[in-house]
């Protein structure tokens, strides 16, 4: 069953304080900065991300509802069939990697987010016609596995949607209702393969961080004309490269420094359980 300490919640409202500011200046991927950080503190990553599918589910209905008017919808159903086909897959390899090695779960999170750094930098590279093309279809399926085995399906359907001739509001409007249309989808079967009682303290947990993304929403659009975009963007992926780098060598860390501990006060819950 989900458990957290007065600790754990609070420093997890921080976080999504933060992702929402992020998100508001500089358009970063709420989920990209705090499901890592969340699992840094000890937190399992399958509970990470059902902490988060509550404020994605608030945030994006009341935007899409707000511009329902303008909503591409042949777009959206044509990459959510794509996605619904790799988001299971995802969520099955997550499931076999938590039940598994949990230093493994940590260490394809670490991979995943150095491969979306990687595509935020490599980006502009890429040719607009190769993307509108056939690779549509692995564009949509990188996203549904992305989403399922890691909560980042964001970064493919970002890539993808930039190279698109739209203009900006065309492309926000799809990417809210895209996310909207899988993150119930995406819970119901997280449900299923944890169990229900496994993930429903997560998504009551996730409740309690909505109002934190949402004040972090507000405070990011009044700061967003005194903070530098380009800087922060900078300093947000050298902090989550960090933690990726540290999600993928911490294991061989381990075992070769024998006295070395990792466990804190923010996952002693964890740990307790998982002797029961």
């Amino acid at each position: 069953m989900f458990s957290f300490s007065i600790a754990t919640i609070v420093f997890a409202i921080l976080v999504a304080l933060i992702g929402g500011v992020i998100q508001a200046t500089i358009g970063f991927g709420m989920g990209v900065v705090t499901i890592p950080v969340l699992v840094w503190i000890g937190i399992p990553l399958h509970h990470a991300i059902g902490m988060m599918l509550p404020c994605i589910v608030f945030q994006t209905a009341l935007n899409s509802w707000q511009h329902k008017a303008k909503l591409p919808w042949r777009d959206i159903l044509r990459l959510f069939a794509l996605r619904l086909i790799g988001l299971p897959i995802g969520i099955a390899i997550l499931h076999q990697l938590s039940e598994t090695n949990t230093n493994a779960t940590r260490q394809v999170l670490g991979i995943g987010l150095i491969a979306i750094i990687s595509l935020r930098w490599f980006e502009p590279n890429l040719p607009s016609n190769r993307v509108a093309g056939a690779s549509t279809y692995l564009f949509g399926l990188l996203s549904g596995l992305a989403a399922g085995l890691i909560g980042m399906g964001g970064p493919p359907l970002v890539l993808w949607v930039m190279k698109q001739p739209w203009d900006s509001v065309r492309q926000r409007t799809f990417l809210w209702a895209s996310f909207l249309l899988v993150t119930p989808i995406q819970g119901a079967i997280l449900m299923y393969s944890f169990g229900a009682s496994e993930m429903a303290g997560a998504y009551a947990a996730g409740m309690l961080l909505v109002p934190a993304v949402v004040s972090g929403s507000w405070l990011g659009n009044h700061l967003a004309k005194r903070l530098s975009a380009e800087r922060l963007r900078l300093l947000m992926t050298s902090f989550l490269l960090i933690i990726a780098i540290r999600f993928v060598v911490s294991p061989f860390w381990t075992e070769a420094v024998p006295g070395e501990q990792n466990s804190t006060e923010f996952n002693e819950p964890y740990s307790t359980r998982n002797q029961k």
